[in-house]
């Protein structure tokens, strides 16, 4: 019956976001025996991504609420599904995987699910957070100050307009560096550099997975990344829920785009890097800081740009000691406009992927 039950589970996350796929090894669903108990797995099963009531979640379960708060609760505090509350009101809601249940594992995830995790993404789960092209979960930015004022740039494509416009905002560690930390795969880059804002902010806190910090210190931490050669992520939408500040060594995202050969038009980028041999030294101060390995020495042993694999990050930019490289927009950038909201996002991924939001066990009573 169990086996029966986490093949369910994975085929409902597999529904969200990016996706859980199978695999030949069947990796996947030992991750989900490591994470889920199985009545965990079966309560999951009958939950929305919209957070509902204990009642109407015991409803479909044919239980009471009485009998899965509890449940509901633990399932909360082990990072497995969302919970809301105000004013006295608890709801719950089922989550994807990535984003998800994975970042909530951040400060209790352990050097054998690490390892878990990195077998998955070897295998097969990094083709799916590219394969949603130009959907991709996390969208990369031109860091501060290093677009032409004239430039009119719109509000989600700056991190201190996104981060300005929070009430509440949340830093916590990266769960990419903290996983390849764990089985010492990675960097030296800062550890606290993912932002959550709003009620996702509320949902780190109260599980004491991170710490609220004011405008001020968010720019920071900001200018602290920048420093050091991190490339701005806010998830792929108009209002942001969060914002990562990535290393191309341990991020799923960055690091899978590394494989292809034009990443540029996957991320449909609006900027590329442009190099003034005038003014550059060849220091090769770029080329080691750019993410993308899009700088490079030419055949005249001259600093040159990949436009096919310039994201426009603007990290070479602040990185040149002697201001020889500029950001500029690329000339037939094609306008992208992302989704508005975080379930804007999920249902056009969705329907991309050929999937549905709603839960698989409540598409099967209506058929």
């Amino acid at each position: 019956m169990s086996q029966v039950v986490y093949r369910k589970l994975q085929e409902q996350l597999d529904q969200y976001s990016v996706g859980y796929p199978t695999t030949e090894s069947g990796i996947e669903i030992k991750i989900l025996e490591r994470l889920f108990k199985e009545k965990e797995a079966e309560i999951f099963l009958q939950m929305s991504l919209s957070p509902e009531s204990s009642i109407a979640i015991a409803a479909r379960a044919g239980s009471t609420p009485s009998q899965i708060d509890t449940l509901l609760d633990e399932m909360y505090r082990k990072g497995l599904v969302f919970r809301h509350a105000k004013d006295g009101d608890v709801k719950y809601g089922a989550v994807p995987f990535i984003e998800g249940i994975w970042e909530y594992q951040v400060k209790s995830m352990d050097r054998e699910l690490a390892q878990l995790f990195e077998d998955y993404v070897q295998e097969n789960l990094h083709e799916n957070v590219t394969n949603t092209s130009p959907l991709l979960i996390h969208r990369p930015i031109a860091i501060n100050q290093t677009i032409d004022i004239s430039f009119p740039v719109l509000t989600y494509e700056s991190s201190r307009k996104i981060v300005q416009n929070q009430k509440l905002i949340v830093v916590t560690d990266c769960i990419c560096r903290v996983q390849k930390g764990l089985i010492e795969k990675g960097c030296d880059k800062p550890l606290e550099t993912c932002f959550m804002f709003g009620t996702p902010a509320k949902y780190f806190i109260d599980r004491s997975i991170g710490r609220q910090v004011s405008i001020d210190e968010a720019f920071h931490i900001l200018d602290v990344c920048e420093k050091a050669g991190l490339v701005t992520m806010p998830l792929n939408t108009q209002k942001p829920a969060n914002l990562c500040n990535c290393c191309s060594d341990c991020c799923i995202v960055l690091n899978n785009l590394k494989r292809f050969s034009s990443p540029a038009n996957m991320v449909k980028a609006k900027y590329r890097a442009v190099v003034d041999p005038e003014k550059c030294e060849n220091c090769d101060a770029c080329v080691e800081r750019c993410p993308m390995d899009a700088l490079f020495r030419d055949v005249t042993d001259s600093i040159s740009t990949n436009q096919d694999k310039c994201i426009g990050c603007g990290l070479c930019v602040n990185g040149c000691p002697v201001a020889a490289i500029h950001l500029e927009v690329r000339p037939k950038a094609e306008p992208y406009e992302p989704p508005k909201t975080g379930l804007d996002f999920y249902k056009e991924v969705a329907q991309m992927r050929g999937k549905n939001l709603t839960p698989l066990a409540l598409v099967s009573v209506t058929r």
